[in-house]
């Protein structure tokens, strides 16, 4: 029987760091399908999986690293340079345990956003978005 994937076990790494006071995420693959209607097909529209687009998000806890974290861990500074900086970043999406699916590839950061209110710790909200058809799949060593 199959064993259930637990929420806490999956992780993305940016730049070979995981983002520091990550909370919550989300991955999703989607088709870019093309339409096209040729004479031959008597007027019946034809469609085609043409690659596809890949997306995340990721929410947490801001975080400052202490002492040597640095190095393992993105934090609030980290995440805010990678913003402003604008280029394509490597990232690996999955399991943490050896033998797990990843999914890997390049990014840039589509959206990023920071609240605090009086009563709560703050917090971010990371958006990015996949450069096209470029997922490798693979496992965790």
């Amino acid at each position: 029987m199959a064993n259930k994937i637990k929420g806490y076990n999956i992780r993305f790494l940016l730049n070979g760091k995981k983002c520091a006071g990550e909370t919550s995420g989300s991955f999703k693959i989607t088709p870019v399908v093309k339409e096209s209607k040729i004479k031959d097909d008597a007027g019946k529209t034809s469609r085609q999986v043409d690659g596809y687009q890949n997306t995340f998000t990721v929410n947490g806890t801001c975080m400052v690293n202490e002492a040597g974290d640095a190095t393992t861990q993105m934090d609030i500074a980290d995440l805010r340079a990678a913003v402003k900086a604008g280029t394509s970043i490597p990232f690996v999406y999955g399991g943490i345990v050896s033998g797990d699916a990843t999914e890997s590839g390049n990014m840039i950061i589509s959206d990023y956003s920071e609240d605090s209110d009086s009563e709560n710790f703050m917090t971010y909200a990371l958006s990015c978005i996949g450069e096209d058809n470029g997922l490798t799949t693979g496992t965790v060593a």
